[in-house]
């Protein structure tokens, strides 16, 4: 079984490179494969475009699109279900990417306001200290004096 990669088709009939009837029979009990179908540029564009416009298309806009690609109706419809998947699937990873960054910007918020706490309690300690020093300063002058 061969299966062809996804890319630019050299073939000159624009149609679909499925084999429907390349299905290979080994018993009775044997799944049947299929043949990946590889979509030239043109098509390609087609069915983004529509894609684009509704990623739902009813069936009088499937049954344009195969005319128009020359795609069978079973590789519109999978096209359409892979597209609207992989969609779905980055749509939840840049909501998860998004909740990532905003946590991280929390986090940081969090440790610059635990920073300023920190310098505003030294400060308080650093004037306390200073506060003490000053009057067992004067308080040595006073006695001193008397």
């Amino acid at each position: 079984m061969m299966h062809a990669a996804r890319g630019k088709s050299t073939g000159g009939s624009g149609g679909h490179s499925s084999r429907s009837g390349s299905r290979s029979h080994k018993g009775s009990d044997q799944k049947t494969t299929r043949i990946r179908t590889v979509l030239n540029e043109k098509q390609l564009h087609t069915l983004r475009t529509c894609y684009g416009a509704n990623p739902r298309p009813d069936a009088l806009m499937k049954e344009q699109l195969v005319e128009m690609t020359g795609l069978s109706p079973r590789v519109i419809r999978v096209w359409f279900q892979n597209k609207r998947c992989k969609d779905k699937k980055r749509s939840i990873l840049m909501k998860q990417l998004q909740l990532q960054q905003q946590q991280q910007q929390q986090q940081h918020q969090d440790k610059v306001i635990v920073s300023l706490h920190c310098i505003r309690w030294t400060a308080n300690v650093c004037y306390s200290v200073f506060l003490l020093i000053k009057r067992e300063f004067k308080l040595k002058l006073h006695c001193d004096n008397n």
